[in-house]
């Protein structure tokens, strides 16, 4: 029994925007749809072929962590964008989840170009990232993680509309990674 890309994406597509609508709208993807997605599609591919499906299932789903947990750890991203790869890692398996945070990250670059190519101001965006490549280059030489000055979780809850420009919605645009890889 073989499960069509089609299928996947058109049983995803509802989870995806959800959490499109609210990482873009709050900067946060919830844990009530992170969870059932996860839990949901590890019971999906058992159902359909047993303990094989299971662990075909979490095997895409740590694929989905190993990728963005050094990410989150450096301030990047935060927990809910990780958690949700997971789950839809669950779903998609291994080279699904790999080719959607691949075409995830090229919308990532096209939506950077098209903030910067439309701000003056883009002093936050460029030191955001040479933060987080700072923070990269010091945990490869110490193993330590450096001391990180504002996560993505309290720029998010920041009043400083300045402050809240900085963010991306990396979920939605990890969302549209995963339908890319879906349906190419």
């Amino acid at each position: 029994m073989e499960i069509s890309d089609l299928v996947l994406a058109q049983l995803l597509f509802l989870p995806m925007l959800y959490a499109s609508v609210t990482d873009i709208t709050r900067f946060k993807v919830y844990n009530h749809l992170n969870f059932p997605l996860f839990f949901a599609g590890i019971f999906f591919h058992g159902f359909l072929w047993g303990m094989p499906g299971v662990s075909s299932a979490m095997t895409g789903s740590l694929i989905g962590f190993a990728i963005l947990f050094v990410p989150y750890l450096l301030g990047g991203l935060g927990a809910g964008d990780v958690k949700f790869v997971m789950a839809i890692g669950a779903w998609i398996g291994v080279q699904e989840v790999l080719d959607g945070v691949v075409f995830g990250c090229i919308a990532l670059l096209i939506y950077y170009v098209l903030i910067i190519s439309v701000r003056v101001e883009t002093d936050g965006i460029v030191s955001k990232l040479r933060q987080m490549l700072f923070g990269l280059v010091h945990y490869c030489r110490n193993f330590s993680l450096p001391e990180r000055t504002e996560t993505v979780q309290q720029l998010a809850r920041s009043g400083d509309s300045r402050k809240r420009r900085q963010l991306i919605p990396f979920s939605a645009m990890m969302s549209i990674g995963m339908c890319v890889s879906l349906l190419t």
